[in-house]
């Protein structure tokens, strides 16, 4: 496949120039992915690990992981158990939640952090306040 960097249409191979403006072609860059999953929050390898919390699905755990590991706090997510890890193998998530893991001396912080993130008042609208009233 070729495109015009002018115009940035595409075109199939072959063709001379570009059927939009008439410039000339080039071979379509590939697409750079830099991504790995050992990148991902919630996935160090911790040197002194003690157990944060348990949290009941991978989105929440992932979240929290994400905040900690913004703060400077290496965290370490893990399915609960033996059922845990076949559940999340076979149904795609964990029946029993998923562990979260952070290194011995930040666990104070992190456990700060996490009351904080999982306290926070909701912020919906009253319904007095919302500019739709509700039905």
């Amino acid at each position: 496949m070729l495109w015009c960097s002018h115009c940035r249409c595409s075109a199939p191979d072959g063709s001379l120039v570009c059927p939009r403006c008439g410039g000339p072609l080039e071979p379509m860059p590939r697409a750079e992915w830099n991504f790995s999953l050992k990148n991902r929050p919630g996935h160090h390898t911790l040197q002194d690990p003690v157990h944060l919390a348990n949290l009941p699905d991978y989105a929440l755990a992932g979240m929290l992981a994400e905040i900690l590991e913004d703060n400077g706090i290496p965290c370490h997510i893990q399915e609960s158990g033996t059922l845990g890890k076949a559940s999340s193998t076979y149904l795609g998530t964990s029946l029993l939640g998923y562990d979260l893991y952070v290194e011995r001396d930040r666990q104070q912080e992190a456990g700060e952090w996490m009351n904080a993130f999982l306290n926070a008042p909701d912020e919906t609208a009253d319904s007095e306040d919302s500019e739709f009233p509700s039905c």
